[in-house]
């Protein structure tokens, strides 16, 4: 998606806010956003109680580090 623009066969794309972000955050392509997210949602993550403790481990982890990124206004703690 993102080498259509940069090789200009498109000149726009889109892609879930979170996604995009990451991937200009990295260098790993040369775009940038415009405009406001359009249908923010809330995503919920959840697991059987009791049960996937490395994965609730590695989540949360994950969780973190979107948070320290600061790229993202839209993960919160709510």
């Amino acid at each position: 998606m993102y080498q259509a623009i940069t090789s200009c066969a498109d000149v726009a794309c889109f892609e879930d806010y979170a996604v995009i972000a990451y991937t200009i955050s990295t260098g790993a392509v040369n775009v940038k956003i415009i405009g406001e997210p359009v249908n923010p949602a809330y995503y919920g993550f959840a697991v059987q109680k009791g049960k996937n403790p490395e994965l609730i481990e590695m989540f949360n982890k994950g969780l973190e580090n979107l948070k320290a990124l600061k790229i993202n206004p839209y993960v919160s703690d709510t």
